[in-house]
Formats: C-alpha cells, sequence, structure tokens
C-alpha cells in the first residue's frame, strides 16, 4: 500500500493506494460506467466517486474503444452475429422445453406405474408443451430459410454489375 499525500481545497489528504479485490474492481466499474453512459466526465466522476482520475480515464478509453470497435464492424458481419444469436436464442428455447417434456413424461410413467389415472393438467400441459415445440422448430425453420440479405444483397450486386457490363 503507498501513501500519496493530495492537496484538496487547501488542506493536505492522505491517501492510501491499494490494489483492490475483483469484486470490489467490479463494482467500482459499475459506477464508474453510469457516469460514462451519461457523458460525464471523467475528472467529474473521479470527484464524485472518489477514484483515481488516472483509473476513471483507463476504464473510459477502455469503454469508447468497445463502443468504437462495435460501430466499426460491417454491418453484414453483424447480421451473421445477429443471424447466429437469433438462432442460439431458439436452440435454448427448445432445450428448455424439451427439460419440461422430459419432465412431464417422468410424472407421467410414475401414474402408469402406480396403475392411476394421468391428471389432466399433466396431458394438458404436454400437448402445449409439444404444440410450442413444434412452433418454434417451425418458426426457426423459416428463419434458416430465408436468404441472409447478404447473399441477397451480393445477387443483386452482381445483377447489377451484369447489366452494366451489358
Amino acid at each position: 500500500m503507498k501513501l500519496f499525500k493530495v492537496i484538496r481545497d487547501g488542506y493536505t489528504i492522505k491517501v492510501y493506494m491499494a490494489r483492490l479485490a475483483k469484486n470490489q474492481q467490479l463494482t467500482m466499474q459499475k459506477k464508474l460506467r453510469v457516469y460514462f453512459e451519461r457523458n460525464q466526465s471523467a475528472s467529474f466522476a473521479s470527484q464524485e466517486t472518489r477514484v483515481n482520475i488516472k483509473t476513471v480515464c483507463k476504464y473510459y478509453k477502455e469503454w469508447s474503444e468497445q463502443i468504437s470497435k462495435a460501430c466499426q464492424l460491417d454491418f453484414l458481419s453483424r447480421q451473421i452475429q445477429d443471424r447466429e444469436q437469433i438462432l442460439l436464442s431458439y436452440d435454448n428455447q427448445l432445450g428448455h422445453l424439451y427439460d419440461t417434456l422430459d419432465t412431464i413424461n417422468y410424472e407421467t410413467r410414475k401414474y402408469n406405474r402406480k396403475e392411476k389415472e394421468i391428471p389432466r393438467h399433466l396431458i394438458s400441459h404436454k400437448l402445449q408443451t409439444i404444440n410450442l415445440i413444434g412452433s418454434i422448430n417451425e418458426r426457426k425453420g423459416v428463419f434458416q430459410l430465408q436468404v441472409p440479405a447478404e447473399e441477397s444483397l451480393r445477387k443483386t450486386v452482381e445483377e447489377y454489375l451484369k447489366k452494366c457490363q451489358n
């Protein structure tokens, strides 16, 4: 731990500097991120949070670079990433529904083993789950079969170039 003397408003203040624990660092980043998102200066954020100005500037620079990088990705690559994310979302939903269906089937088998009548709510829930699985599979299939804009755009450009050459 290092001791620094800081003069603020004519008074000498002793400040001890030490590396923060990971959870404290994350908490500090969350606090600073609010100031960054409000477009407030690093010096203001530093004063308000009592975090070293160099540390605040480091995070501000890091976040600005992340935003710049995200904006620099061209439209087509972002579209590919978005399509992949949507497909993963469908798969995630289907996974949860299949887990639910497995649970319902397990409960149904318990009733069958005991030779008891299966409750209507289980049957109803099973049918709803099967319908949802079918619906999501259908939506996923339609989405997968759609021609991505990149291919459509590429074909349109190729056709335009052919017309221009003739």
